[in-house]
């Protein structure tokens, strides 16, 4: 009785397993998910959530990208997140990416997912992929997932060979791929347990592909799973203009990141930083990734900053990429993917960055608290070329009288 009990659980979670009310772990999906990116662009794309890398044009209509690659000097363009999205263990994570103009062209490699490329020459076609994937080719579409260290994909399947191509109808007509399309991607990593494809026809959402990893080879699915959404179109040699929309994208966790991650804090130390022109911003302390770890999510949680004589007054600021009168000098934060810097009270805030928060205070004044809650900006980017690495600089300029400041910034890893 008890293993015939156990039998009919297994076949009821072999066939829910294909339903898109069960999630890539097995679960049904009876909560919210927690959104943890939102990419929609209304009236064009924000620079603070997205980078855009190519020799191509990128267009920014009133709620698409559009990507261009001629056919002379063989352009490309790539639309990317600007930051490694939280990925927590266990629970399964839910890619939604919609776009138009992804059927095949002659010459042209266009791709759709959830990857990113190594930071030996990330911009290359030849640059060897970490993620997952949809890709044109000449005369077809197919699904490659790639771990970057194997350098070739593991899994490589052509559209008319996915589990669920006879569930697609319209969508087996390449044609179809031109016209606005929502895909899902689900995924249970733990090293790479399974990755699901959904597609959204005129019957309902359909499984289109389904990779089960585990038992069939060795090493992880995909090298890590914190990764960006990207969009790229690439002129290989084809003398057609190529073209790619982007219209929208949202990456959730299907459990809370409440109590996850680690925290972290920096701060000036003991000995105060001289502010001594009044009305004047000097950075005292930011912080930003480190190149290598750019696939470890880190998120700027709150800051604190003290005046140490009476009867001054002060502002302070969180800026992102504030222009500066010098670089500051990064050093590495021991055990951790970020590195910090402290000011000197000589560099200073030329122009100001995008300011996240922002008030004033003297010696008695009680910060407020969680200024930075819920907010996007607060992740620490990185970029297509890790060149746009984001800095986040804690500012304070003197309002009364040169001043003697100490500042703190505390920051989770995920």
């Amino acid at each position: 009785m008890q293993l015939s009990a156990y039998m009919s659980n297994i076949r009821q979670f072999i066939s829910e397993y294909n339903q898109v009310g069960t999630d890539a772990a097995g679960r049904s999906r009876v909560s919210q998910i927690t959104t943890v990116f939102d990419g929609k662009v209304v009236n064009g794309h924000n620079s603070l959530i997205f980078d855009e890398t190519g020799s191509g044009q990128f267009i920014s209509g009133s709620n698409k990208i559009t990507m261009t690659a001629s056919g002379s000097g063989n352009e490309y363009t790539i639309f990317q997140s600007n930051r490694d999205f939280v990925y927590l263990s266990g629970k399964s994570q839910l890619v939604e990416e919609t776009f138009d103009t992804f059927s095949t062209q002659s010459g042209l490699i266009k791709r759709v997912g959830y990857f990113d490329s190594n930071d030996t020459d990330p911009t290359a076609n030849s640059s060897s992929y970490d993620g997952f994937w949809l890709e044109t080719t000449d005369d077809s579409i197919k699904l490659v997932v790639q771990n970057e260290d194997d350098g070739e994909p593991n899994h490589e399947v052509d559209i008319t060979e996915w589990t669920g191509y006879e569930s697609l109808g319209e969508y087996q007509n390449i044609s179809t791929w031109d016209y606005f399309t929502v895909i899902i991607w689900d995924f249970l990593w733990l090293g790479g347990a399974v990755l699901r494809l959904w597609l959204k026809t005129d019957n309902g959402f359909k499984l289109a592909h389904i990779y089960n990893y585990s038992g069939k080879r060795k090493d992880t699915m995909i090298k890590w799973p914190c990764k960006p959404i990207r969009y790229e179109v690439r002129n290989v040699g084809g003398n057609t203009n190529g073209e790619l929309r982007y219209i929208c994208s949202q990456v959730a966790t299907e459990g809370s990141i409440n109590n996850m991650g680690i925290a972290r804090s920096v701060d000036t130390g003991i000995t105060p930083i001289t502010l001594t022109t009044t009305g004047t911003t000097y950075p005292i302390l930011a912080i930003r990734k480190n190149s290598p770890y750019r696939c470890i999510p880190a998120e700027l949680l709150d800051f604190t900053t003290f005046i140490t004589t009476n009867n001054d007054y002060a502002k302070f600021t969180i800026q992102y990429n504030p222009t500066l009168s010098a670089p500051l000098t990064y050093t590495d934060v021991d055990k951790s993917s970020v590195q910090k810097s402290i000011g000197d009270g000589i560099i200073t805030v030329t122009a100001d960055g995008d300011v996240l928060a922002s008030g004033y205070y003297k010696q008695d004044t009680v910060l407020p608290t969680k200024l930075l809650d819920e907010n996007f900006l607060t992740f620490l980017t990185s970029g297509v070329n890790f060149e746009n690495t984001g800095q986040y600089v804690l500012c304070i300029t003197p309002i009364s009288n040169n001043i003697d400041v100490f500042g703190e910034m505390s920051y989770k890893e995920y």
